[in-house]
């Protein structure tokens, strides 16, 4: 009563003391609070209308000031293999394991890509800028009707997330998401072609790999993939 709590706490107080015990007074005292209201303390959920809380309430605050990321647009929610949705979502934060990242580390690695054995084995080179890779997106761009996907139409990429998003485009479209499955699939397969040569010694011609993904492509579309059944096999009026 009558502040009389300051005076309670008002000993042997040090100067970081004195200033926490002045916010503290000020904050009180701001709080308009009496000491003669006998009426029970309530506790408010300020997060939710109703006052009660929620778990969705603490799980949406997690994210406030948060920038919006392209990655379920373009992967999660995808069609795909999960697997091959993990390595796109890793791929395009370029922590694949490439000649360039295993150098840093001073780990073994080839030095040149695989593919074409020009350069220096970077994420960017391997899946936007080889030879070989080129060939595959192009011919499958051909088969497909995707016209995003054929090289020639790239801008030079700066990242992969960027090369990737103007890849599959910003629509929302039944095609356009059938085509980001089918890029996917791409990638994935230039992947494994490049495991095969690097731990099995093994090659297999672009021509192969093309058909390999058509086929792949099918067997995708009858597992599930409603989107890519859009831009598969298309017949040629289209």
């Amino acid at each position: 009563m009558d502040d009389q709590w300051i005076r309670d706490v008002a000993y042997d107080l040090t100067v970081p003391l004195l200033d926490e015990f002045v916010q503290l007074w000020e904050l009180i005292d701001g709080a308009n609070f009496d000491a003669n209201n006998m009426e029970a303390d309530t506790i408010v959920w300020t997060r939710t209308a109703s006052g009660d809380y929620s778990a969705k309430s603490v799980y949406n605050m997690q994210f406030e000031g948060g920038l919006l990321s392209l990655f379920p647009k373009m992967v999660w929610k995808v069609w795909a293999p999960a697997k091959c949705k993990f390595f796109m979502w890793i791929m395009l934060q370029n922590r694949v394991w490439t000649a360039d990242r295993l150098m840093l580390r001073e780990w073994p690695n080839c030095f040149f890509c695989q593919l074409c054995l020009r350069n220096l084995e970077t994420a960017l080179h391997l899946f936007t800028e080889c030879p070989v890779a080129c060939f595959i997106w192009s011919s499958v761009s051909a088969w497909s009707r995707c016209s995003g996907m054929n090289p020639t139409t790239w801008d030079t990429a700066r990242d992969l997330t960027t090369w990737f998003f103007d890849l599959v485009g910003n629509s929302t479209s039944k095609e356009a998401k059938g085509a980001c499955s089918l890029s996917i699939l791409v990638a994935w397969s230039i992947w494994c072609e490049r495991n095969r040569r690097v731990f099995d010694d093994a090659v297999k011609t672009p021509s192969r790999i093309v058909e390999e993904i058509k086929e792949t492509a099918r067997f995708w579309v009858s597992a599930g993939a409603k989107n890519l059944a859009t831009i598969v096999d298309r017949p040629s009026s289209e």
